[in-house]
Order: C-alpha cells, then sequence, then structure tokens
C-alpha cells in the first residue's frame, strides 16, 4: 500500500513525533510504502525511517510569515499527491483539511483513486484561544463530509466527542490509540540507580499551567512540608516558562526540583527507569479527557505504578488496575494524597507496576495500532481485496 501522511507540525522540535514516526516504521516493516510531508524548525531530523521518507518542508523562521509558507507548501505537496503520486491513501490532520479544503474537493472530481482519512489526534488544547480554535476545528470535521472517505480518532472518548458535536453521516470511522516500541522501551534493559533516601517524581511532556504542572510543583512543596523525601524531575519544553519557574523558585524548591529541557527520544526510558513515581496531572478538560497520553503507555511499559488524575483518558486504559493511584483532580491537596498512597506501598510499587507492563504489551504496542489504522484502510470501499503486504513485524 503506498500512503501519503500530511501534516501541519514542525517536526523536529515536537515532543510527541513518536505518534508518526514510530508508527510509519512499524507501516514500513510490514511492506508498505509511507511517506511524511511537514515542516521543520532547526534540522530534518530522519528519526531512523531512512532516506525520502520524511519530506521536509522549507519555511522561513519568522513565526508571523512561516504559516503562510507551510499552507502554500501543503497545496503544493497535496496537488503533487493526487494528481502526479495518486497513493492509495492520503492521510491528514484537521489543521491540513482547513488549509486545503477548496483545493480537496476540486481534486476529488478529477481523482477518485486516492482514498482521503482525516486523523484526529487532539483537540485545540490552548485554554486562552480555546473558544474560537474549537469552532475552526469543528468545521475541519465538517468538511470531512465532502472531500474525505473516512476518519481515524485518538481514543473512542475522541469518537463520541465528535460524533456529539457534527453528524459524520456515512464516513467510516476508527480507532488508532498512542502507543510505545516494545524494545526500546524494555526494564530489564536499564539499570535503576539507588534513591539515597528520595522519593523520586517524574514527569515528561510539555511543561505548562493547562497540564497540571503547577499544581504537582505545589504538590511537592506541600509534601517536602509535610516531612516526605522527594524530588521532583519535570521535562519537556517549558511552554510558561515564566510562571513555572517562579513557582520553583517562590516555594524553595531549586534543590529537590529539577526542569530540564526534552531529550532525544532514546533517552526517554532510562530517564523514566530512574524515577520511583510518574504523575500525570491533568485537569479535567476536555482536551485532556478525550486524549490518549503517550507517556501514560511509557510508564506502563517500563513498569512503574504511578498516579493519575480521575479522568477518562486514564480511566478508559487502566481502570482499577493497583498500580494506578488516582487523585480525585489537579487540585495539589489532591495530588498530594494520592502520591501519599504510594509512597505508603513503596515497597510495593516494583511488584505492581508488573501488571502495568504486561496490560501494555497486550494492547498498544506501534505494531498494534499500525495493524489497525492499515486494517481501516483496506476496509476504504473494496479494500477488502486489496494484496496484503508481505509482513515484517518488528515488535
Amino acid at each position: 500500500m503506498n500512503i501519503h501522511w500530511i501534516i501541519f507540525k514542525l517536526l523536529d522540535v515536537s515532543t510527541n513525533h513518536a505518534s508518526r514516526t514510530e508508527l510509519i516504521k512499524e507501516m514500513k516493516a510490514r511492506g508498505h510504502d509511507v511517506r511524511l510531508y511537514c515542516g521543520y524548525l532547526d534540522r530534518k531530523e530522519p528519526f531512523g525511517l531512512g532516506e525520502g521518507t520524511i519530506r521536509y518542508f522549507d519555511l522561513p523562521r519568522i513565526r508571523k510569515v512561516r504559516a503562510v509558507f507551510y499552507a502554500a507548501a501543503v497545496w503544493r505537496a497535496i496537488l503533487r499527491s493526487l494528481l502526479r503520486d495518486r497513493p492509495d491513501v492520503l492521510l491528514i490532520d484537521y489543521t491540513v483539511q482547513l488549509i486545503a479544503a477548496p483545493l480537496l474537493l476540486v481534486l476529488r472530481a478529477f481523482q477518485r483513486k486516492t482514498r482521503i482519512v482525516l486523523d484526529i489526534r487532539t483537540l485545540p488544547v490552548g485554554v486562552r484561544l480555546f473558544r474560537w480554535s474549537i469552532k475552526a476545528f469543528l468545521l475541519s470535521l465538517s468538511l470531512a463530509r465532502l472531500d474525505c472517505d473516512g476518519i481515524t480518532f485518538i481514543t473512542e472518548g475522541m469518537g463520541r466527542y465528535c460524533r456529539s458535536r457534527v453528524g459524520l453521516g456515512r464516513l467510516k470511522t476508527a480507532v488508532w490509540t498512542s502507543g510505545f516500541e516494545p524494545t526500546l522501551f524494555d526494564p530489564s534493559r536499564y539499570e535503576k540507580a539507588p534513591a539515597n533516601g528520595r522519593f523520586r517524581l517524574f514527569y515528561h511532556g510539555a511543561l505548562c499551567l493547562s497540564r497540571g504542572i503547577g499544581s504537582l510543583i505545589l504538590a511537592a512543596k506541600a509534601l517536602e512540608e509535610k516531612g516526605l523525601p522527594v524530588d521532583l524531575t519535570l521535562i519537556g519544553s517549558l511552554i510558561d516558562r515564566r510562571e513555572l519557574l517562579a513557582l520553583v523558585e517562590e516555594n524553595g524548591l531549586q534543590a529537590t526540583c529539577r526542569v530540564l529541557p526534552p531529550v532525544p527520544y532514546e533517552q526517554v526510558p532510562a530517564l523514566i527507569m530512574a524515577c520511583d513515581l510518574p504523575v500525570i496531572p491533568f485537569p479535567d478538560f476536555v482536551a485532556w479527557r478525550v486524549s490518549s497520553p503517550i507517556k501514560l503507555l511509557e510508564y506502563m511499559a517500563m513498569g512503574k505504578s504511578m498516579v493519575v488524575t480521575d479522568i477518562d483518558a486514564h480511566r478508559d486504559v487502566l481502570g482499577d488496575a493497583d498500580f494506578a493511584f488516582y487523585a480525585g483532580d489537579s487540585a495539589p491537596e489532591s495530588l498530594v494524597e494520592a502520591i501519599e498512597r504510594a509512597y505508603e506501598r513503596r515497597d510495593d510499587l516494583e511488584r505492581l507496576g508488573r501488571r502495568a507492563r504486561a496490560m501494555a504489551l497486550a494492547d498498544f504496542t506501534w505494531g498494534r495500532q499500525a495493524e489497525r489504522l492499515l486494517g481501516f484502510f483496506r476496509s476504504l470501499d473494496g479494500r477488502d481485496a486489496m494484496p496484503q503486504a508481505k509482513t515484517q513485524v518488528r515488535s
């Protein structure tokens, strides 16, 4: 199968590039030809995909004009894809759909071979502009009824939310969720350094107030005041830099709270292994409720018990698993209570975490997600008869 994938993302600085790059590795390992079209900020990183798999758009660094050049690059890529290359599937995200809807509508009149699929990985996450950005998102869904053959969602919850807001008619839909690479995220490959009497909390990903990171910092302070010997490590893009660094300084946590920049994907497992308890403090915001945090599955894959907030995105994956210590909400006092419960069982956390890895291996590898997506592609309008590619499964 020949698949073209066009996304609106600067891939080299993206903290969630694995949802594209790792999935593409799995599809290529199964004998399929995949091209990814996207932007970059500093470097054309190949992400181990081989020459020619990622077709980077050359864009100006000036932010205010970059979006205009990106839109033009998207139009060129779609014209080249649908009129010259004619792949079996063209996969796009909702921003690309908004940019190129008029072009897609016109080209569908000339080219029906390629199946166009809208892929929804996230709702708009900017809290301040959510009222306006969600309208654009819903417009993208509405346009999909005119120019797409199907839609894929990151979770069942995302699918339910989108159907409740926009009638999708007879469009075929499917779910493929986040995942992990089981060989890289294998705890047996890494050694855990001695704790020296400290209880090490951990979070990696985008660092911003809307994801509850401020509450987590305040929770660390409260735990310190209660006499618990906790250290907190935060790794990722520091979006709300001024506010979060001020919280660390104002609460005197410079010695026990480390805020570090993003690290290469290959270094993430060792950092997870080094901690005692990962924490995902996401608030009950609609964009987080219908999400599938990659970090959640990576923590499970590394055999970690964890503290998570009691939202659908976490509960739908973890259920009532005993390695999940739920916080009632993202308030600092709720996080403190959940971390204290985990701390009381600190001698059991490793044993409980082994169940987390078993659960992750059963349903959440990138290989499993690739099989779901490829199966959906084959189901689109006569694709069931398409010959299967030879499978060379990596994991």
